[in-house]
């Protein structure tokens, strides 16, 4: 029976407490998904080496690929070459994903949307958070993102965005980019999924992660973004977006956009950021992702103390204070014992013989843009449609340019992100 889905955790080095924290607390996979850490190559001290080996031989979930892994780059060549090679070592699997060590996925939610029609109709199919942005080929730098296809096209006909003045080079001293003029050809612009999730379907990820382009891209971005003038390369920011151009060029290579699906889980993936965000055990249940988790209390203290520390600073200087690590911290400790009973919840489940996501109703509604807009069904509150409807219009514009056959948006089912402390 073939592999439902192969899911790539990109992690670092020094993160040996959250793949902790992510075996032992994260609800279980079941036997159709297959997990493996990603962790690159080179850049390793010899202590840093030894204990990675000591966690590989315990864990033997640990995958490592040909790229830099030293925090700050890495990322973009280890998702890409991790694919390349979950490709070439899966052949059978239906499904690949990529998601990150502070990522909570709900698989057996995962699991039950994978299989549902709207994911099966087309062979040829790309999910995440969707936004979009466009790219300098010569440069190897995206340009001109925007939460919408509407928007990211004016960035491109702006004679003043980042796609036209150059936003990374700087004069040696100098605090803000010289922004000169750029005459660069640009791709997009596309959609890409961002960092939580980033599905695709096999057909779509054989096409995309197995042409000889790819590897030929990667092996000359890996050298030449980091020789470019200025400060920022290829830089870990830019992992999803660059992605998403691999998948741009694939779709538009091979003209598979009749034959495709553009699946935005906007409605279904939340940041775990939003202090006034208060919810229950069984509104968390419906997510299929909760992004920027960090389980490690010692790493949320350090955060905020560099915070606390900015602030004088910044009200020396008159600049306004915006405490967003310390509502990072806050959040984080609201959420971890709420998502601690949903694991225990699921664990007993599993007990007492359902398999992950067997006895779940599926928690997200996907339309189309042929089906009736959410808001608008009977015994849904004020709030709740205000909320749906708002989401909806967002949806509309988001796929404006997208160029796919079909351009799905899945939300949760009962208005699931609306409970707030006021």
């Amino acid at each position: 029976m073939p592999r439902l889905l192969v899911l790539g955790i990109m992690t670092a080095p020094r993160n040996a407490y959250r793949r902790l924290w992510y075996r032992n607390t994260t609800l279980p996979a079941g036997p159709a998904i297959r997990l493996q850490f990603v962790l690159g190559t080179e850049g390793y001290s010899p202590d840093v080496c030894s204990a990675l080996a000591n966690e590989t031989s315990r864990h033997r979930d640990m995958v490592f690929v040909d790229a830099v892994d030293n925090g700050a780059l890495g990322c973009i060549e280890k998702t890409l070459f991790w694919l390349i090679q979950a490709v070439r070592e899966y052949p059978s699997a239906l499904w690949f994903a990529k998601t990150d060590d502070d990522s909570f996925n709900h698989y057996g939610n995962l699991e039950v949307l994978l299989r549902s029609p709207p994911f099966t109709r087309r062979p040829f199919v790309y999910g995440g958070w969707v936004q979009f942005s466009s790219f300098l080929p010569a440069v190897y730098q995206p340009c001109g993102w925007s939460a919408s296809g509407r928007s990211a096209r004016l960035l491109i006909e702006s004679n003043t965005s980042t796609c036209h003045e150059c936003s990374w080079c700087f004069q040696r001293g100098a605090a803000k980019p010289t922004r000169e003029p750029l005459n660069q050809t640009i791709h997009g612009p596309f959609p890409f999924a961002t960092g939580a999730l980033e599905l695709f379907s096999a057909p779509l990820a054989r096409a995309a992660f197995g042409s000889a382009w790819l590897a030929a891209f990667v092996a000359e971005g890996k050298v030449g973004a980091r020789t470019l003038p200025g400060w920022e390369h290829w830089e870990c920011h830019k992992e999803d977006t660059i992605v998403g151009y691999v998948i741009h060029r694939a779709m538009s290579d091979l003209r598979l956009g009749a034959n495709s699906t553009l699946v935005s889980l906007g409605g279904i993936v939340r940041d775990a950021l939003d202090a006034r965000w208060a919810p229950s055990t069984a509104e968390l249940e419906q997510y299929l992702v909760l992004h920027k988790l960090e389980p490690d209390e010692s790493v949320l203290v350090q955060r905020y103390a560099f915070e606390d520390a900015e602030e004088v600073r910044f009200k020396r200087r008159g600049i306004p204070v915006v405490r967003h690590k310390r509502d990072h911290a806050l959040m984080n400790r609201r959420l971890r014992p709420q998502l601690d009973l949903l694991v225990r919840a699921q664990m007993r489940a599993w007990v007492s013989g359902r398999a992950a996501g067997s006895a779940l109703r599926p928690s997200a509604l996907c339309y189309t843009a042929k089906s009736t807009p959410p808001g608008q069904g009977r015994g849904e509150g004020k709030r709740e449609r205000h909320h749906a409807q708002r989401r909806w219009q967002g949806m509309t514009g988001l796929f404006e340019l997208a160029g796919y056959g079909e351009h799905l948006f899945c939300d949760v089912t009962s208005g699931a992100g609306d409970a707030r402390i006021s």
